[in-house]
Parts: C-alpha cells; structure tokens; sequence
C-alpha cells in the first residue's frame, strides 16, 4: 500500500541547528606558510601552534605538547608546571594569521574558523531527525530531510502521526480508518475499527450458536431463521426441559428464584492467532495467543499437552475483568483455504473466572491439518471463538 502522506508533509526538529559530525577547528594545513613567525611554531613539535599555552615559568608551547608532558616539567627550563594558561598574546596573533579553507575561502584564522562552522559547503552534518543518524555534506541537508524516512507524518484517514517509515505499516495494520476485507468472507469491506460489530451483528457468514439451552446446533448467521423453523417442536421440548429443570432446583433449594428466567445476551466472535504451530507442534507441548480485549475483558487462547494422556486442549482464559461473567463458549479452527471450520463447544454455561482456564480436547491430527493450510501457509493456527452472554433476571411468583 502507498503511503498516504505525500513527503514533506511535517519536518520535525528543524529548529534545531544542525549538529556537526566532524571537527571545525583549524588546522596547520589551513594556515598560510606567509607571515610566520619563529614564535608562531612550537619549538617541541615545531608546529604552528593552534592552542597555545603558558606555563608558570614564562614559557609558551602547544597544548598537545603539554598534555604528553610525564612528568609535568618545563621543556625548556625544567621547572616543575601541574598548571598552564591559555596565551591570551598568541590567540590573538592566531586569529590574525592568513589562512585558507579547503574548499577555497580565503581570510585570516578567525574568519576562517567561522567559516567552517557555519557556511562551509564540504562541512559533514548530522541530519537533524529523530532516529535518523546519516551524515550528509551541509548544502544537501535540507534535500536529504525532506527525503529522510524519519520524517514525521500524518495519516489523513484517522489523524495518527509516525514516522514516514512507519506509515505504511501503520495504514495496513492499525489504522482505525482503513477499509479490510470481512474476516468471515463474506465479501464486505468494512472499517478496521467496526469489524468486531460487523461481524458479530451484522455480518451472514458468521458461525453462530442456537441460543435454544440443550440445542447445539452450529450454523451461519443467515441458516438460523431456518432451523429454528425446523426446529420449532425440537426447540420446544428442549424449552420445556430446561424450564423443568430450573423449577426443579428451586424447589429443591438448590438454586434461586431469580435463576428461573435465563437470558441470552450479546455474542462476540473474536479472533486469536497461535504463529508457526505447524513447525513447533512436535518440539513444545504448550503455545500462548496475544491478549485480545472484549467484553470489558481481556482474554487469550492457548494450546496444551497432557503428557499423561498425550492429548491436547484448546482453553480460553479470562486475563481481567471487571465485571463477573457466564458464558457459552464455542471454539471454531480456521483455514483460508478450506470451506468448512473444525468446531469445538464446550458444554452448558460456565462462570468465567480471573486467571481460570476453560476448554475442550482438539484433535492433533486436526491442529496439524488447519496450521497447514493457513492463510499465507506460514503454519499458523487461527482460532475464532464465539462467546455468548448469559445472564438471569429477578422474577417473582404470585
């Protein structure tokens, strides 16, 4: 996907001067031979002194010829000397000495240390981005940061601001904005952030539960109205049972009047990934989805081995809460390249806890078949799980 931002659209930190990447001090090389001195030149190294000092004693030599002095002794009257001062005479001599830059400026050594700092076309520079440590010749500075990939820009769809070199992933994967493709195949495109309420309310591909207590029929969203048309006498029956049982377990004290009316709430379907399962299914006996929030909720899905048994179980895993939930809970294995899920229900209603984990026996045979046929055949498992509310209202008899 093209990045939607065209470059150049923010430039961040250019108010800062930019940080030069090498020295701009002068150099022996850059002064001029006309004019000097004997004074001018340091008699231990015999260079133009750049940096000159002076010793307590009276004499004058370069900083780097003192820095090497071990021990501290004058080299010209051997008098002890821990401490120098800058020679505010040979400074000021300096700064008038003819020079010449390497790019061509002429003029004397303080105009031409000037120079270098600030207008001299061969000085190397760093680029003044955040994340960004290329070195570039200072006249193409500005060319390089409006082309540099840490440039900050902003999505025009949701108002989100990256990095340039991060913009493309942030409009395939985050987002909010950006118009995908139906996870449940149904052909839809809808936006990224809806997604979750497409496909739980609205979307005719989505597998659903019978809400009918007892019946476990399996079917997309819009095979539901038939089977309860065909299911009418059969869904009465399960109705009257359950309604049987309830009154029975009141009567026996076992549960409360307010238990009689049972409701069926709101549905979600999320999807959970376990990566590269097909290749580690051998080797580890456990593997852990990313958390996924809903239901005010944070959940996550993982695969188990019993090493007793050697079978394997898929669980669902309530992270955090703040609500108490009851659920109905029904596993379904996906593949982008087969038709039919593989479905694993677990039975009656349950009453989610933190930290507790619920599940159902999963074939090996069908983990293997369903990592191996994944969309993009990379061997991971995609696990869609459809969580139904339950919940019961106070009723009084008269």
């Amino acid at each position: 996907m093209a990045v939607r931002v065209p470059r150049g659209t923010e430039l961040n930190s250019t108010h800062r001067p930019p940080r030069s990447a090498e020295s701009t001090a002068i150099t022996t090389a850059e002064i001029k031979q006309q004019g000097l001195t004997e004074d001018d030149f340091c008699f231990v190294c015999e260079n133009v002194k750049l940096v000159p000092v002076r010793t307590p004693c009276d004499h004058v030599i370069c900083r780097p010829c003192y820095n090497q002095l071990n021990p501290r002794i004058c080299p010209v009257c051997r008098a002890r000397c821990e401490t120098v001062m800058p020679d505010a005479e040979g400074l000021r001599r300096l700064d008038d000495l003819p020079a010449k830059c390497l790019c061509g400026f002429e003029g004397n050594v303080k105009s031409v240390s000037a120079h270098k700092a600030n207008d001299c076309p061969r000085r190397l520079v760093y680029c003044r981005l955040e994340g960004c440590g290329d070195v570039v010749r200072f006249p193409a500075l500005t060319e390089h940061e409006e082309l540099c990939p840490h440039q900050l820009a902003t999505c025009t769809a949701c108002g989100h601001k990256c990095t340039q070199r991060n913009m493309e992933r942030h409009c395939k994967i985050e987002c909010p904005a950006e118009q995908v493709r139906c996870p449940a195949k149904c052909g839809k495109d809808v936006r990224r952030d809806t997604q979750t309420t497409h496909v739980t309310q609205e979307c005719e591909h989505t597998v659903m539960l019978c809400p009918v207590p007892g019946c476990k029929y399996i079917g997309r969203r819009h095979e539901m109205e038939k089977h309860n048309m065909d299911k009418l006498a059969a869904h009465l029956r399960l109705m009257t049972h359950h309604s049987n049982r309830v009154q029975l377990g009141v009567a026996r004290g076992t549960l409360k009047q307010s238990d009689m009316l049972v409701v069926y709430g709101d549905t979600a379907a999320v999807v959970f990934t376990i990566p590269h399962l097909k290749d580690d299914l051998t080797t580890k006996t456990s593997f852990l989805s990313p958390c996924i929030d809903v239901f005010d909720a944070r959940w996550q899905v993982s695969l188990e081995r019993d090493d007793r048994s050697m079978r394997w179980h898929v669980y669902l895993c309530l992270v955090s809460s703040i609500f108490p939930l009851q659920l109905k809970v029904m596993f379904l294995l996906q593949s982008g390249e087969r038709k039919d899920d593989h479905a694993a229900i677990i039975d009656g209603t349950i009453e989610v806890k933190e930290n507790k984990k619920y599940g159902v026996p999963i074939q090996q045979e069908k983990l293997e078949e369903y990592s191996t046929n994944s969309v993009g055949n990379d061997g991971k498992l995609i696990i869609k799980v459809i969580m139904q509310k339950i919940a019961t209202i106070v009723s009084k008899s008269h």
